[in-house]
């Protein structure tokens, strides 16, 4: 298959522009659809409380690789707006998706670049705590009256239960390129499966190209975050610097990829299974408001024991909600 890219950008407008970004040793990057401008402008709020350098663009679509409703347009994948981001700032790009906020100053950023990071994503496969909980409605009976709880229990949703340091099993909402030629042989392998595996998610797409980067190829030093950096809400134990304050909803037209030629997303033969302890007892109730684990037997919630971490619910706020 012949690549071209990357590919142009038509846009339909430019919400945010760095200004004067000649000092910046990196810029934020960032794209949306008319319908997500309330999150574009939310993001583009919390770069300006932290001084930092957003490029934030408005788009007609995306590629159906971010949503199976998008567009087969592949000038709206993410690897191709990191590089025409790249090609047009000459500087490293953090790419956020759009609905992200910044909580803290991202400095790590820093230290990638003074290491000669290529690239950086959260990768399922190199946390040692991965358990993600969602909110749990009850009913809850207060004398003669029975009230819904709303978003003060928790449970055990799902986690990935193996490592490796070397495979990639990603979360693509903030990403790290630097402007070396690994970084963007990377992202144009990445556009490369994207059309390949045109019904799939690009996430999965970005896993592929990193497990199946040529040999050939400059070799690519990457780093991966911890959750604090591409942090989503439903890691109520982890304090965000970047966070995703909704909790994805789940989509299951993607298509799975397939092996091409030998190849695969991941191969599971290399990855070794997880022996540590969840935060939480996965069979355990968390209840936010007053600060205990609950397990249910016969009918009642029994106490466990009391939260010891802190629980960070208010995801645009810099403390603790519900900590004990």
């Amino acid at each position: 298959m012949t690549v071209c890219f990357p590919h142009q950008l038509p846009v339909c407008r430019v919400v945010a522009e760095p200004v004067e970004f000649g000092a910046a040793r990196y810029i934020l990057g960032a794209f949306m659809t008319p319908d997500y401008a309330h999150f574009g402008e939310r993001l583009l709020s919390s770069c300006r409380a932290h001084s930092l350098p957003l490029a934030l663009l408005e788009v007609p679509s995306v590629h159906r690789s971010i949503s199976p409703r998008g567009s087969p347009d592949l000038c709206y994948t993410k690897a191709n707006v990191v590089s025409f981001l790249l090609n047009r700032y000459r500087r490293p790009i953090l790419y956020l998706d759009s609905d992200c906020v910044v909580v803290q100053r991202p400095d790590r950023v820093d230290r990638l670049l003074a290491e000669g990071v290529d690239f950086a994503v959260f990768n399922w496969l190199a946390e040692e705590h991965t358990e993600a909980y969602v909110p749990f409605e009850l009913a809850l009976r207060q004398g003669q009256q029975t009230r819904m709880s709303g978003k003060r229990f928790y449970c055990f949703h799902h986690s990935i239960d193996y490592l490796s340091h070397t495979q990639l099993l990603c979360s693509g909402a903030v990403q790290f390129y630097n402007t070396t030629e690994p970084a963007r042989r990377l992202l144009t392998q990445w556009q490369q499966a994207i059309e390949q595996f045109p019904l799939s998610a690009d996430d999965h797409c970005l896993d592929f190209a990193f497990n199946n980067y040529p040999q050939d190829a400059p070799p690519l030093k990457a780093n991966w975050w911890d959750k604090s950096y591409a942090r989503c809400a439903w890691w109520i134990y982890a304090r965000p610097v970047i966070d995703h304050p909704q909790i994805p909803g789940k989509e299951e037209r993607f298509v799975r990829i397939d092996q091409l030629d030998g190849k695969r997303q991941y191969y599971f033969e290399q990855l070794q299974r997880k022996t540590i302890q969840p935060v939480f007892p996965k069979d355990c109730l968390i209840d936010t408001q007053t600060g205990w684990l609950l397990r249910h037997r016969n009918g009642n919630l029994d106490p466990v024991r009391q939260i010891t971490v802190p629980l960070w619910l208010s995801t645009t706020e810099d403390h603790p909600q519900g900590s004990r």
